[in-house]
């Protein structure tokens, strides 16, 4: 619901009502020690506040993750995110959770549900911000955004039957987010208003994404099937489930492999973490074995049968001689060997694309984090502009570091806001 009446000024306007949002507004509408708390509106272009973190983990969302640092980020600087996490630990999440008096339940990988349709939380979080004086508008879309004479900012917005609003603030906060997820009403709008003020921008790129294979890929078609694999991420090695789907590859692996995919490179998978086969191939429960029989063993059948496939193929493309599919492959060639080794442990997939912007949970790029001061997430380029939220070209692995990152964000800049405004005494 919006707050049909608003004034069309105030100390703080933040563009965005996501998680971002909501905690900016929430931080920068507290009281401070001495005068009035500031006037503060949030618009959004949706009708509702939170709609991606509504359906965020089908409903049941990821709040965060014990384990939180900048290696769990992806950008061209992920050691931005420190100062905002050390103000925001996962304590201080779990503390949104018990403000609100919800319940909340650890699962694999140290990450945090709850035990309620995050609706909830979308929900207590704006009567909060209600209760603190904070206007709530929707439907009101961001046209532009301008500094005027006055040192004022000047936003634009058209609002859904078309009636144009113009509101001014003396700070004002983008938290407008990616175009990630576009039915739920995503955009890069931000991205437009970040422009305007000088910022450089990365484009956009579709990540916790499905990823496809070639449609003659020894390895697609494998649908339903899901097996525990390291992938590399970044600094890490990570154990997760990979889930074949009938384009390519998804679940937790694919997902994560998509946030360091760039096109026409490979992706590198060990479909066999902790075990090394190199270990096993002379024991004597391998040693008369032959390779189908050897991964037959390993891998469920159609895997298996996939990988079998795999491996002559490659034999193939190296012009090496092959082995008789019916030698043990204790009989193999040092380089035989080597193939088969990198079959199962240095899997080099080469996904022709992903499954987009449509099917993304985030999106990495943005507004360059060299323009932003980290501490208080102030833009070095227009004083009083603040940006939060996975607009910055910040953007956290699958795991709940993506919501994560957009409350200890949308804190760290409205708290930065209140701050300057008390500075100035320009409190009303």
């Amino acid at each position: 619901m919006t707050d049909t009446i608003f004034p069309l000024s105030c100390d703080i306007l933040i563009l965005g009502a996501g998680a971002a949002g909501l905690m900016a507004a929430l931080e920068a509408s507290a009281p401070g020690k001495t005068g009035p708390a500031p006037s503060v509106i949030a618009a959004d272009a949706a009708p509702v506040a939170g709609r991606k973190m509504r359906l965020a983990g089908g409903g049941m969302g990821n709040l965060t993750n014990l384990r939180i640092g900048p290696e769990w980020y992806v950008g061209e600087d992920p050691a931005f995110v420190r100062p905002a996490l050390r103000r925001f630990p996962p304590r201080a999440a779990l503390g949104l959770f018990e403000r609100y008096g919800l319940r909340w339940e650890l699962r694999d990988f140290d990450q945090i549900f709850g035990l309620q349709p995050m609706a909830r939380l979308v929900e207590a979080m704006v009567a909060d911000a209600r209760s603190r004086g904070v206007r709530l508008c929707f439907g009101l879309r961001a046209r532009s955004a301008v500094r005027n004479a006055s040192g004022l900012f000047e936003v634009p917005l058209l609002a859904k039957d078309g009636r144009p609003v113009t509101l001014t603030a003396r700070r004002l906060v983008l938290a407008l987010g990616s175009p990630a997820w576009p039915s739920c009403g995503a955009s890069d709008a931000g991205l437009t208003l970040a422009k305007g003020f000088g910022h450089r921008c990365l484009p956009f790129r579709p990540v916790l994404t499905p990823l496809t294979l070639p449609g003659h890929h020894p390895l697609r078609g494998l649908q339903g099937i899901s097996v525990d694999v390291a992938i590399d991420a970044g600094p890490q090695r990570l154990v997760r489930p990979l889930l074949f789907t009938h384009r390519g590859v998804s679940g937790p692996a694919g997902l994560i492999a998509s946030c360091f995919w760039r096109q026409g490179q490979a992706v590198c998978v060990d479909f066999l973490p902790g075990k090394p086969l190199k270990d096993m191939l002379d024991t004597p429960a391998c040693a008369r074995l032959t390779a189908r029989g050897l991964l037959r063993r390993l891998f469920t059948g159609r895997l298996a049968d996939a990988l079998e496939a795999q491996l002559w193929q490659t034999f193939a493309e190296r012009n090496l001689p092959p082995p008789d599919p019916c030698t043990r492959v204790a009989q193999w060639s040092r380089p035989q060997r080597a193939v088969l080794l990198e079959t199962v442990h240095e899997q080099r997939l080469v996904p022709t694309g992903s499954e987009g912007m449509a099917k993304a949970e985030a999106a990495a790029g943005g507004v360059r984090t060299a323009d932003v001061d980290p501490r208080t997430l102030e833009s070095r380029l227009a004083p009083g502009l603040y940006l939060a939220g996975e607009l910055l070209d910040i953007t956290g692995l699958l795991g709940g570091f993506n919501l994560h990152w957009a409350l200890a964000s949308g804190l760290a800049a409205g708290l930065a806001a209140r701050r300057s405004l008390a500075a100035d005494g320009q409190h009303g």
